[in-house]
């Protein structure tokens, strides 16, 4: 049997993963999308209707056009048919083996159209993607990546999403086996790319840092560009939790318990020197939980991508629990 792998879709990378088992579960590889490709996804991003909950409003109108329910449009087939060519030539040739796409993580701005879209390019591709449940949004794949789909209590996850392009903050409800992104804010002013500084290390993943909570050589625009992260992530936070269960509201914008914050998930493709500064924004934030809710033993830009690989596993499995598939507009239903 060829390698069942589960890969993700971000701003720049594709990236893939394989589950040996419900346990093992590793990185394989990470492919450049195109500049097509690159340009697709923006074009989507900017076009996605989000709710600004850090000023209480939506975004501009202009901005709230949802991407055209026309297959066509942007040439989405093509430009996804290339993604898979891409990450399954780049798997295969670093494992040596023939491999199987079996699940997919695809970014919360991409709606029903795309979706649906890619589950026929999928299965035009001759991957085993039969039914709705092996594609999953973000929020889904990274709470399957870290286990927490095991819980079945009500609760809730934060998940920060850091990019050359934007910064993502999310607030997702977990009821059993729905997640709902329920607030959720992105911020073109706030991605790494904002940074005017020397790119020989933003632009670039490496772990050359000597002391990365420390801060070490801290520029002044980096001073500047993560202290309105920190005050973007408190008033996010703020408008978004309640201390009493006597404040939550009982109509929308929900709010809820700050003590239901089950974890906050880390993702991204900024650099690691970057992404150590937000670890440590994150740190200080949450410190006042008294426990350990910020999950970062994945590192952030396979996150999508092995919680796709765990689904990618419990496909093979359990194929029957899989094979269903539901052509509904902006949405598709995940893995359990």
């Amino acid at each position: 049997m060829a390698y069942p792998l589960g890969i993700n879709f971000g701003p720049t990378y594709i990236t893939a993963a394989h589950a040996a088992d419900a346990t093992s579960v590793v990185p394989v590889v990470r492919v450049e999308g195109s500049e097509t490709y690159r340009t697709f996804f923006l074009q989507v991003l900017e076009k996605f209707n989000v709710m600004n909950c850090i000023e209480g409003q939506p975004v501009e109108e202009k901005s709230l056009a949802r991407f055209p329910n026309d297959r066509d449009s942007f040439r989405a087939g093509a430009i996804l048919t290339d993604a898979l060519s891409s990450i399954k030539a780049a798997a295969e040739r670093a494992l040596g083996e023939a491999i199987d796409i079996r699940a997919m993580s695809l970014p919360y701005c991409w709606n029903g159209t795309i979706s649906n879209t890619m589950f026929d390019v999928a299965n035009a591709s001759g991957f085993t993607i039969k039914g709705s449940r092996q594609i999953l949004k973000f929020p889904r794949a990274a709470r399957v990546a870290y286990n927490l789909d095991t819980f079945r209590d009500d609760h809730v996850i934060i998940l920060v999403d850091y990019n050359a392009a934007y910064l993502y903050l999310s607030i997702v409800e977990v009821s059993g086996d729905a997640c709902i992104a329920e607030g959720q804010v992105q911020l073109a002013e706030l991605g790494e790319n904002v940074l005017k500084v020397d790119l020989s290390f933003t632009s670039l993943r490496d772990s050359e840092i000597e002391n990365p909570t420390g801060e070490p050589n801290m520029t002044s625009s980096e001073h500047d560009h993560y202290n309105r992260i920190q005050e973007a992530l408190t008033k996010f936070v703020a408008e978004c939790t309640v201390e009493d269960s006597t404040q939550i509201p009982q109509k929308p914008p929900w709010k809820f318990l700050y003590s239901d914050i089950r974890a906050v998930i880390l993702s991204g493709e900024a650099s690691d020197r970057g992404l150590n500064y937000i670890r440590t924004i994150l740190s200080r934030t949450f410190s006042r939980s008294g426990k350990e809710v910020l999950q970062d033993s994945i590192d952030p830009l396979y996150v999508g991508a092995l919680g796709a690989a765990k689904c990618a596993r419990a496909q093979v499995e359990n194929p029957s629990m899989f094979e269903t598939h539901t052509d509904v507009p902006e949405y598709i239903p995940e893995t359990p």
